[in-house]
């Protein structure tokens, strides 16, 4: 009895693989990584993400100085 089953979900499988394009799954987790990727610089830097995508670096002076400094000396 299991034979039949085994078979008719590998049938199932191999049908719906057929079905699923891959380039465009390739295309979409690569332009969702690199949108992680960007967030995350966002997120550390404080660079707006257009500064990130075109290369701009903190150094560059993208970033005003008051977030630059990592210490608060009052």
């Amino acid at each position: 009895m299991g034979f039949p089953f085994l078979f008719s979900i590998c049938t199932a499988a191999m049908i719906a693989i057929v079905f699923v394009d891959i380039e465009k799954g390739r295309q979409d987790s690569r332009a969702f990584t690199e949108k992680r990727k960007v967030d995350r610089v966002v997120a550390e830097t404080g660079l707006s993400a257009d500064a990130v995508v075109n290369g701009k670096t903190v150094d560059d002076g993208a970033v005003g100085t008051e977030q630059t400094r990592s210490t608060g000396s009052a």
